[in-house]
């Protein structure tokens, strides 16, 4: 988790390899997401909607096949995004993701963000047609 945070925080997104294998799948709000190059080109398609993104854990919960962390995404939103034109605001984005672990990877996360806060704050018109 922590390897996975520090990674997109300082945008080294080739070590990921580390921490995910090829197959790996992202299971979002809107879709899933198949293979980490995939998510590795969202993670891209976050950086260039809100450059100044940095992501915050909050708690995290241990056990020895899954991961839960509580967290946050915090940026300007100078891009478009999810079908959201730039807003040019600064968002705050609560989220839960649990991790599932097998032999020293991480094959599968199961994303529970805030997308409907997010599309509050940046005044979405249409926030319930948001697709990935």
């Amino acid at each position: 988790m922590r390897r996975y945070f520090d990674a997109v925080n300082e945008r080294r997104l080739d070590d990921l390899d580390a921490v995910f294998p090829p197959d790996f799948v992202s299971h979002l709000r809107v879709g899933d997401v198949h293979g980490l190059a995939a998510f590795k080109e969202l993670i891209r398609i976050v950086y260039a909607a809100f450059p100044d993104v940095m992501w915050t854990s909050i708690e995290e919960i241990y056990t020895p096949e899954r991961v839960v962390i509580r967290y946050f995404f915090a940026g300007t939103q100078v891009g478009p995004f999810m079908g959201i034109p730039p807003s040019h605001r600064f968002v705050r984005v609560d989220a839960c993701e649990v991790m599932v672990l097998r032999d020293g990877v991480v094959p599968e996360i199961w994303n529970y963000a805030d997308l409907m806060g997010l599309a509050a704050q940046v005044n979405a018109v249409n926030p319930l047609a948001l697709r990935v």
